[in-house]
């Protein structure tokens, strides 16, 4: 179990708050309020205590937090952060589990605001320092009412709180909304008595919490207050019985074939069609025969199984567990032929030969090899790891050098096509070719050597994913390149309207707007609106309704943040305000000013500089003439009443 106790002090308590921890079986416990200056670490009563207080030459003994783990439990215990006197953070790994635990002691409620601002970054430094894949717990004092109603948090309260929710309240909530985790305190219907953690003054409150992720809370079996101990005369002991991930007991994997009915999709259907007809009329006979209604549909169950394990396939494993799910895709049989091949990409000789061609030190190159040789790896599977087998060929994975020495590779085998910036982009081994012409890009594509460069070292151009994009600048490019086709080999490529390259949607009449959709899509999806939709944007010419789209699209993630709709009648100023954001387009413009600030302060020479400069062949359609990105930056400077000559001085950063 792990608890959390505001102990009032610790002074002359310690072993007789030992006690208490063993009777009611508490393994680890955040304390707070210690009142025990300085930092260190003390043993006593089968327990281990962590402390951390004020500082040592401070003339009271104030605040002080501390975590306490049984003994058996110490050796486990493989980092230790003192914050402050309000936070202190503790690693344990549990049998191959890594557990964070986090002992908070919030500000009391009347004192300044800024010193609370204070507390609660610098423990949301603290929480995002720990991966999200590992457990965490956070126990403290957090001064707060979080109340009794869910309301406007789903995601973080239960619902089976106590009291009134306030502004401290608010703040606990909107921490533990951030940081995906939840109040564990809230998803236990209790007793009032078993909720209240303060008591004083007839007053009782619930000021005390347990926070765990959400993706935990499966493994939280029960959360109480202990009342009546004698060591803390307003405060109690809470408690969180709860399973760490490492001793989670999980049914058995069984071995039996699973039909992956996931497949029956697509093409799939048809071929599961063609072939149950012709199972059917061979065993038409067999299910019309059957004496009874019984065996005449476990006849047509079994054919209807035996024709889906021929077309879907099987895999063994449950599929009521999270690994056979997550990993029976490894059962495959085209996946590990894909796999294997993929494995067999890259030549260990090209690496060496690479090395040595790039003029690297042959000191650096015997440490490489030594670091290949003797390289061995095992697969992992819901029957269990095979054997270890050794790998003579591709790169490490995980490892730090692997995407240099990769980037090193592809960048001397691709030495054939590459030019200079704009007409050559490599990004890993995605490769952009731009010319003027078509002629161009085909002469650049149709060198066999440079091909089968590649291809003879384990890579290949994919013929599939290849695409092409013709932008239509002008009329007479587009009448003197309308009949020719771009080719790789004998593969035609089909012209695209847009493409995606790193993430941006480029399109052919060079507009943005299926760029701009693509991207509030994405954020919607990905539960990250402003950086997902701002990537990118200091280079887009937008418009007033482009503009206007994005903001309408923020406003709305907004108001479902403050769980307000339309029909609440409520302005975007009071959304905005109570979330302390600014305005999309502010935001957009002040990115704009940043880039057009960095590039004006590049040299001529600088690749963004060329690009800039690039004139573009070509007779400009009728009409009137599309926003460039250099009107835009012209139009902002006017309204902040700046000049391009201010480039160099600090006035256009502050904007």
């Amino acid at each position: 179990m792990v608890g959390s106790w505001n102990v009032g002090s610790i002074t002359g308590k310690l072993l007789e708050l030992g006690d208490v921890l063993e009777r009611h079986r508490v393994d680890i416990a955040c304390f707070q309020e210690t009142k025990w200056k300085g930092s260190s670490t003390k043993e006593g009563n089968g327990y281990n205590l962590w402390y951390s207080g004020s500082k040592t030459g401070s003339q009271t003994a104030r605040n002080g937090v501390g975590i306490i783990v049984k003994e058996c439990l110490k050796d486990k215990v493989v980092h230790v952060n003192r914050c402050s006197d309000r936070i202190i953070s503790l690693t344990l790994v549990i049998e191959g589990e890594t557990v964070n635990v986090i002992s908070a002691y919030v500000l009391q409620v009347g004192l300044g605001e800024d010193e609370k601002k204070t507390f609660w970054d610098s423990l949301d430094e603290v929480v995002r320092v720990f991966p999200t894949d590992q457990q965490l717990i956070l126990g403290g004092d957090l001064n707060g009412h979080i109340g009794e109603a869910t309301e406007r948090y789903p995601g973080v309260h239960g619902g089976f709180g106590y009291g009134v929710r306030n502004e401290e309240g608010r703040a606990i909530l909107d921490f533990a909304t951030a940081h995906d985790v939840a109040v564990v305190n809230s998803y236990f219907k209790k007793r009032d008595h078993h909720l209240i953690t303060f008591q004083s003054g007839g007053r009782c409150t619930q000021i005390d919490y347990l926070l765990v992720r959400r993706g935990d809370l499966k493994a939280c079996k029960d959360c109480i207050v202990f009342r009546g101990e004698a060591c803390s005369s307003q405060h109690r002991l809470l408690a969180l019985d709860t399973l760490f991930k490492s001793v989670r007991r999980m049914r058995e994997i069984s071995a039996v074939p699973r039909i992956l009915w996931k497949n029956l999709k697509g093409d799939a259907t048809e071929e599961f069609r063609s072939r149950f007809v012709v199972e059917g009329v061979s065993t038409q006979r067999e299910v019309i025969s059957a004496s009874d209604a019984d065996t005449m549909w476990n006849t047509l169950a079994s054919i209807i199984k035996d024709t889906a394990k021929d077309s879907l396939g099987v895999a063994i494993g449950s599929s009521k567990t999270h690994t056979a799910r997550r990993e029976s895709w490894w059962l495959c049989e085209e996946v590990q032929s894909k796999v294997a091949e993929k494995q067999a990409s890259v030549p260990r000789k090209l690496i060496w030969k690479t090395l040595v061609n790039k003029g690297t030190s042959r000191r650096y190159i015997k440490v490489i090899k030594d670091m290949y040789d003797g390289a061995r790896t095992r697969v992992q599977t819901p029957m269990g790891n095979t054997e270890f087998f050794p790998v003579e060929v591709r790169l490490h994975q995980r490892s730090a050098i692997s995407p240099y020495l990769f980037a090193l590779i592809l960048d001397e085998l691709s030495r054939g096509i590459q030019e200079d910036i704009p007409w050559c982009l490599i990004f890993a081994d995605d490769i952009a070719l731009v010319s003027k012409s078509a002629e161009g890009l085909n002469n650049r594509l149709e060198i066999e050597n440079r091909r089968e460069a590649l291809e003879d070292n384990g890579l290949s151009v994919s013929r599939e994913k290849t695409e092409y994009l013709r932008c239509d600048f002008g009329k007479v490019e587009i009448a003197h390149n309308e009949e020719v086709d771009i080719c790789i080999g004998d593969k035609i490529l089909q012209p695209k309207e847009s493409f995606r390259y790193l993430g941006s949607m480029i399109h052919k009449s060079e507009r943005i707007d299926e760029d701009v959709s693509h991207r509030i899509k994405s954020a919607w999806l990905n539960v990250a609106i402003r950086p997902s939709m701002l990537y990118g944007s200091e280079c887009w010419p937008i418009t007033k309704a482009i503009a206007n789209r994005m903001e309408v699209a923020e406003l709305r993630m907004l108001r479902w943040t403050c769980g307000k709709t339309m029909l609440d009648m409520i302005p975007n100023e009071v959304c905005r305000a109570e979330l302390e954001v600014e305005t999309i387009i502010k935001k957009m413009k002040e990115g704009r000013l940043r880039w057009f600030r960095h590039v004006r302060r590049r040299p001529q020479s600088a690749p963004v500089r060329r690009v800039e400069a690039l004139v573009v062949d070509g007779v400009r359609r009728r009409g009137r003439p599309k926003l460039r990105w250099e009107d835009r930056v012209k139009h902002d400077l006017k309204e902040l009443l700046l000049s391009e000559n201010m480039t160099w001085s600090k006035e256009l950063e502050s904007v």
